[in-house]
């Protein structure tokens, strides 16, 4: 079952659609993984030490240095991923939802300085010259993160662990869960922003909010801990991307399938294939 999307669609609908969908998914990672990392990871990160947040350089080097060690801890085995992904559940919550809902406390008890109330969510703003539906997109770019990070647990696994309705109801309620807690995130977040203006001018607008409802040190404490989980995140996403090359490489839809599709022996990971994955992501 390695492949997630791919894997759904070749068997639901056929294989030419599978390798659509999976190269697609590949595509994907070569950016998203990458691109997360440097235009959100790295600031925060660099905030975080006081460093200089709009030097592209730095920012790039702090991205680089995260993705390799995302791909690294997959190399060495998949109970250290697990690891790090299980930690990764706890300081999620308490790093996204457990921190908006309390600048959105913050914001019930000491009230907004421009006065903006529930209404405010109603407000659009675009970025100069482009239209309302170009933001939408970009909103939309959350949920499809949210989705190519899932997968589905290989057969022998799900039978071992529980039921086949409990399963099914189990990977719905996660994404029904999962998102609404991250739009009740976003309105926390969004209802907690001080001056509009001001935030949207800054390099680092999440660390702006937290900063102005909590300090300087809570703020840096807590910009660590949302890190972490982005991080985790990648550890996680490299694996799925690593998978996916894999279950096509298996099924010999890729150039060099015969090395892509190999097991690592001792750490029973696609290694050609996690490396393969680390230098689009890198490129």
């Amino acid at each position: 079952m390695a492949g997630a999307n791919y894997q759904w669609a070749a068997r639901l609908v056929g294989p030419r659609y599978g390798y659509v969908v999976g190269s697609l998914g590949i595509m994907y990672s070569a950016v998203g993984i990458s691109g997360i990392l440097y235009l959100v990871a790295s600031p925060l990160l660099a905030t975080v030490f006081g460093w200089n947040v709009e030097n592209p350089r730095l920012l790039l080097f702090i991205a680089v240095v995260l993705i390799v060690a995302a791909f690294g801890i997959n190399l060495i085995s998949i109970q250290l991923a697990t690891r790090v992904n299980n930690v990764a559940v706890i300081t999620e919550i308490v790093g996204t939802v457990g921190l908006a809902a309390t600048v959105f406390f913050l914001w019930v008890v000491k009230g907004s300085p421009d006065g903006h109330g529930l209404g405010f969510l109603g407000q659009t703003e675009t970025l100069p010259g482009q239209p309302l539906w170009y933001a939408i997109v970009l909103a939309a770019l959350i949920g499809v993160y949210r989705w190519s990070g899932s997968r589905p647990l290989p057969t022998w696994e799900r039978r071992r662990s529980m039921p086949e309705g409990r399963f099914r109801w189990a990977i719905v309620l996660s994404v029904v869960i999962s998102s609404v807690l991250g739009m009740l995130t976003l309105i926390g977040f969004t209802l907690a922003i001080p001056d509009l203006a001001s935030v949207s001018a800054s390099p680092v607008p999440l660390a702006d909010i937290i900063f102005y409802w909590l300090g300087e040190t809570l703020t840096k404490v807590l910009l660590l801990v949302v890190v972490f989980s982005m991080f985790a995140l990648t550890v996680v996403a490299a694996a799925a991307s690593a998978r996916l090359i894999f279950a096509m490489a298996r099924d010999n839809l890729l150039p060099g399938s015969t090395a892509l599709c190999r097991i690592n022996p001792s750490t029973k990971t696609p290694v050609v294939a996690l490396l393969v994955s680390l230098g689009s992501a890198s490129r």
